[in-house]
């Protein structure tokens, strides 16, 4: 299942209002196929994005500061910014797709009869057994403060869990 940091909306309510126009997508001067180069993993110091950093803001939103204005020269790397009022930008929803998150689990059992009526049975059990870290990207609206960047994981740390069982 990937993860979604893929829709790059606009958020802005510029067709009807917020309740059904929230995933309004953004404008770019690039085209679908020309945007891929941007997107991926980049590691910076402190933080890892999906988009690359130098095309956001020093404010951390993909748009400048002026964010009513339909301008690309607002800061250096700009190719983002809200469609006008009443129109919808020319990006297609869910156009662009994240990291996979994957997660292996692995567990392991072994039962030993020690009479007729006793038996013990030992188990082991492993949550994301690679301990493989799964980003998550949060809120990526071109007008977030964290557009493109990783907030939290979507699989958490490796987790063992053992258990000694005494049946009869």
């Amino acid at each position: 299942m990937p993860v979604r940091a893929d829709v790059i909306p606009a958020c802005t309510s510029t067709l009807n209002r917020a309740g059904r126009s929230g995933l309004n997508t953004a404008v770019s001067s690039l085209t679908a196929d020309q945007l891929r180069n941007f997107i991926g993993v980049f590691k910076r110091p402190g933080a890892v994005y999906v988009i690359d950093p130098q095309v956001i803001a020093s404010t951390g939103r993909g748009v400048g500061d002026d964010a009513a204005t339909c301008t690309f020269t607002q800061f250096t790397g700009q190719l983002f910014c809200n469609p006008e009022p009443g129109t919808l930008g020319p990006l297609q929803r869910f156009q662009f797709n994240g990291p996979v998150v994957f997660s292996w689990d692995f567990s392991a059992a072994k039962s030993t009869d020690l009479t007729e009526r006793f038996k013990l049975e030992y188990r082991a059990e492993f949550f994301n057994i690679m301990n493989h870290p799964v980003f998550f990207t949060g809120d990526q609206g071109i007008n977030s403060v964290n557009f493109g960047k990783t907030t939290s994981v979507a699989v958490g740390r490796r987790i063992i869990q053992m258990t000694l069982q005494l049946k009869w």
